[in-house]
């Protein structure tokens, strides 16, 4: 309820300052803004602030999802050949990874198995899986990621 309120205040602070700008800075200076546009102005602004205060609401209610626990079972790609160990792209991010089934060969789809301490534990992924790590098909077998494709 707080930060509601604190919004609310800063909020009508800002509009406060839009009409002294707009009818006492601007006139001073010589430029004249009409009333229309300066409502225009404020409803945009107030506008603005609904917006951000939900999103940023919305954002500070999400649980936070602990990071290599809620890696676990995730799709991801090869980045580098896993010769037993080497570097995968899960969620976007670049982890250090050991290859549970072999050597899997750089653009290969992978799965998260487990983790030990800060390096994750992946198999290689048969047939088609859907990648969170880049958000598109990945086919069973290599292909190239340019350093482009990263979002």
């Amino acid at each position: 309820m707080g930060r509601l309120v604190f919004s609310i205040f800063t909020t009508l602070l800002e509009e406060v300052f839009i009409v002294a700008l707009g009818l006492i800075g601007l006139p001073a200076l010589g430029v004249h803004v009409p009333l229309p546009v300066l409502y225009a102005l404020m409803v945009g602004w107030a506008a603005s602030s609904v917006v951000t205060y939900r999103l940023g609401t919305r954002a500070l209610e999400k649980k936070p999802t602990p990071g290599l626990p809620a890696l676990d079972g995730c799709d991801g790609l090869a980045v580098t050949p896993l010769a037993v160990e080497g570097m995968v792209r899960v969620k976007g991010e670049l982890w250090s990874a050991r290859s549970v089934n072999g050597i899997i060969r750089e653009g290969e789809a992978v799965e998260v198995m487990e983790r030990q301490d800060m390096k994750l534990l992946v198999r290689r992924c048969q047939g088609k899986k859907e990648s969170e790590a880049n958000g598109r098909l990945v086919p069973d077998g290599p292909f190239r990621v340019d350093e482009g494709d990263d979002q």
